[in-house]
């Protein structure tokens, strides 16, 4: 007595197989694109300064550096002045929130190990209103130079 061959009934699991590996691909290309954007003054040397000792240390490569000097299709959909941007530091973050200033430092520290302390420090309301005001003097200060 021969067997006959049956014809597989484990396509369907195949095929919600295959799809599930689909979405977790298409998530995983979706979080890699969406990452936090941080537009800097390229022209200032201390902020070019800074933003290099961040791009070296961005392992994860969880953030994208705008130099809004070389960028002006990015800054267009930014809806922002160059002016604006180049006044203060500003980041969009992964959900399109614009954050300026310390809040924007503050977003920027909290995703590297060694600033996560400070990010938390600062955010206590006092010195987070003496770090704003030392930025606007310094911001002020930096205007009058470039």
């Amino acid at each position: 007595m021969e067997r006959k061959k049956e014809k597989r009934k484990d396509v369907p699991f195949c095929k919600g197989v295959y799809v599930i590996y689909i979405y977790i691909l298409y998530t995983n290309i979706n979080k890699m694109e969406k990452r936090i954007k941080v537009f800097y003054d390229g022209n200032c040397k201390v902020c070019d300064q800074e933003i290099s000792y961040y791009k070296k240390n961005d392992i994860n490569k969880k953030f994208e550096w705008v130099n809004i000097h070389n960028s002006k299709s990015k800054i267009q959909k930014l809806n922002l002045q160059k002016k604006e941007l180049m006044d203060v530091l500003h980041i969009e973050t992964e959900n399109g929130k614009i954050l300026k200033g310390v809040d924007a430092f503050l977003e920027i520290w909290v995703n590297f190990k060694y600033f996560k302390s400070l990010a938390f420090f600062v955010r206590i309301k006092p010195i987070k209103k003496l770090t704003e005001i030392i930025y606007k003097i310094w911001t002020e200060k930096r205007k009058k130079k470039y």
